[in-house]
C-alpha cells in the first residue's frame, strides 16, 4: 500500500514540476516576444544582442524545460518532438532558423502557442473562470434591472415600494 501511495505522490510531484517549468517557459517566451516586437523587423536575428539586452535567449542554456528535464522526459518533446530535429512539429527549429526578427516573431509566437497548449488548468484557474462567469452574469442582471427600473414611471415605483412594505 505504501508503494502505491508513494508512486502516486511521485507522479503528482512530477506533473507539478512539469507544469511549473512549462509556465516558466511560457513567461520566458512572452518576454522574448515582447523584446522582439521592439526590434526592427528587417534586422538580422542576433541572439547575442537579445542576451545582452534582456539576459536570455531561446537556447537550451536559458530554457527552464532543458534545465529540469533531459530531452526524452521534456513535456515539449513528448508533445511536439525534439527541439532542432527535422520532421517534427516542434516550432523551436524554425525560431532558430529565422534570419530576420520578423520571421523570428512569427515562429516565436508558434512556439509560445505550443508551450501554452501544454498548460493544464489548475483548480485556481477553474475557480477564476467560475468567478468571471458569475461576474458577467451579475453585470447582465444589474443591467437588466436598471433597464426595467427606467421603464417604470415614478407612480409605479411608489406603488411597488408600497407593496413591498406591506
Amino acid at each position: 500500500m505504501n508503494n502505491e501511495y508513494d508512486f502516486r505522490k511521485s507522479k503528482k510531484e512530477t506533473n507539478m514540476k512539469e507544469q511549473t517549468s512549462i509556465r516558466k517557459s511560457v513567461k520566458h517566451w512572452k518576454e522574448m516576444i515582447l523584446w522582439v516586437t521592439e526590434q526592427d523587423p528587417m534586422n538580422e536575428v542576433d541572439r547575442n544582442i537579445m542576451k545582452g539586452q534582456i539576459g536570455f535567449t531561446w537556447f537550451d542554456e536559458d530554457c527552464d524545460l532543458c534545465s529540469e528535464f533531459d530531452c526524452l522526459d521534456c513535456p515539449l518533446q513528448k508533445a511536439f518532438g525534439k527541439c532542432g530535429e527535422d520532421g517534427v512539429d516542434n516550432a523551436w527549429d524554425k525560431v532558430h532558423s529565422a534570419k530576420i526578427w520578423e520571421a523570428w516573431l512569427i515562429e516565436g509566437r508558434k512556439m509560445l502557442a505550443q508551450l501554452e497548449s501544454l498548460i493544464k488548468p489548475t483548480k485556481a484557474d477553474a475557480l477564476r473562470a467560475i468567478y468571471d462567469e458569475a461576474d458577467v452574469a451579475f453585470d447582465a442582471l444589474y443591467s437588466l434591472r436598471q433597464k426595467l427600473l427606467n421603464q417604470l414611471t415614478q407612480a409605479e415605483i411608489e406603488e411597488a415600494r408600497a407593496e413591498n412594505d406591506e
